[in-house]
């Protein structure tokens, strides 16, 4: 069974800049992972590929994630996940 598991990603970029990621993991690869993320506004954006080396810490079920991830979960218009 496929588990759908939502957690925040936090990534640290080259040069420096970092980026929080917050949606519902869609892939686990070698090389890193995908997901399809939201914006601090609530809208939905496009998949991002974070590979392993930018990844610096990824949060599950913390109050954080649960509470923007339930609001997404539950917004109408949301684009189709697969289970």
């Amino acid at each position: 069974m496929r588990r759908s598991i939502w957690p925040a990603i936090e990534a640290v970029f080259e040069d420096g800049e970092s980026a929080l990621y917050l949606g519902r993991l869609e892939g686990v690869y070698v090389e890193g992972v995908r997901i399809y993320c939201y914006d601090a506004a609530g809208e939905w954006e496009d998949y991002c590929r974070l590979t392993l080396d930018q990844i610096f810490r990824i949060e599950f079920d913390d109050q954080y994630c649960r509470i923007f991830n339930r609001y997404m979960r539950s917004k109408a218009g949301r684009p189709a996940l697969h289970a």
